[in-house]
């Protein structure tokens, strides 16, 4: 998926080929069966990571996470050492040996007290 280019020096930069389709799946967050976010912050974490793989696979990208190329973390105030390690390791497990670019933002607060709330684009290969 993605394409270093040691001509243009931008190795590990996100490249994509002409012709792809992209999606963009906004605003995911870790919810159990009633909507509400997880109070565990392992749960819910991983809560959101699944729910951004099964919309990636339902707009037709098959390898979930490994098509993601940006993604974009929101985080409440209150984001410990804990919590960023949790993260590091579900990008490491849903990503595999993808690594798509990143941006982690901590805003004043997220819905319902939730931790995280995650936004990424992928590719839908044809």
């Amino acid at each position: 998926m993605s394409t270093p280019s040691s001509e243009y020096r931008a190795e590990g930069s996100p490249l994509l080929q002409a012709g792809v389709r992209c999606y963009n799946a906004p605003g995911q967050l870790g919810l159990d069966d009633e909507g509400i976010p997880f109070k565990d912050a392992r749960q819910q974490l991983h809560a959101a990571f699944l729910n951004v793989e099964k919309n990636l696979i339902a707009a037709g990208a098959k390898n979930g996470w490994k098509n993601v190329y940006k993604c974009v973390a929101y985080h409440s105030p209150d984001l410990s050492e804990e919590r960023l390690g949790i993260y590091a390791g579900l990008i490491r497990e849903f990503c595999g040996a993808n690594r798509p670019s990143q941006t982690s933002v901590t805003v004043p607060e997220l819905w319902q007290g939730a931790y995280i709330e995650i936004t990424v684009e992928g590719i839908i290969p044809a």
